[in-house]
């Protein structure tokens, strides 16, 4: 199911290279997904705050740290949060002090499941990155840095 670049006036490096950014990442996701889905039952964001919890636990984890580790918007949030509440994942209480805050935490459950996911991502990421050396490697992740910080930056500019 090999898909090409859309065909564009091949003197537009930046627009064709952009276009194959855009399609790299969708399928790059859609791989990850059916992966972790069909593996585990887990979708990508739900593995990424996973991973979060498991990488830093923390006494009081809140819907805010949840958006801030996957970028998402705080009020797509809660919806995921009660989803991996009901799958046995996570607990989330109304905070004590103040009763508009949920404590998130990972349970037992959760963590079982972040151990089993983790052999499926380290092949998911082995099929991806295999064929690139050392030194693409490092460049790769000094250009992604860039767009990363270059997006963030657009972002910020528009609020």
């Amino acid at each position: 199911m090999k898909k090409d670049i859309i065909e564009i006036n091949e003197a537009d490096n930046t627009l064709r290279t952009f276009i194959l950014f855009q399609q790299t990442t969708r399928v790059v996701s859609k791989y990850q997904d059916s992966h972790l889905n069909k593996d585990l039952g887990l979708s990508t964001i739900k593995f990424i705050v996973l991973m979060a919890f498991y990488y830093n636990p923390s006494a009081c984890v809140t819907a805010s740290d949840i958006a801030r580790w996957t970028d998402t918007e705080p009020h797509n949030i809660t919806t995921l949060i009660f989803r991996m509440k009901k799958d046995g994942l996570i607990t989330a209480e109304r905070n004590a002090n103040d009763k508009r805050y949920l404590d998130i935490a990972l349970t037992d459950k959760g963590r079982d499941a972040i151990v089993g996911a983790m052999p499926v991502a380290q092949e998911v990421m082995n099929r991806l990155m295999t064929s690139i050396g050392a030194d693409d490697l490092h460049e790769l992740e000094r250009i992604l840095a860039v767009i990363r910080k270059n997006a963030y930056e657009g972002i910020e500019s528009l609020s």
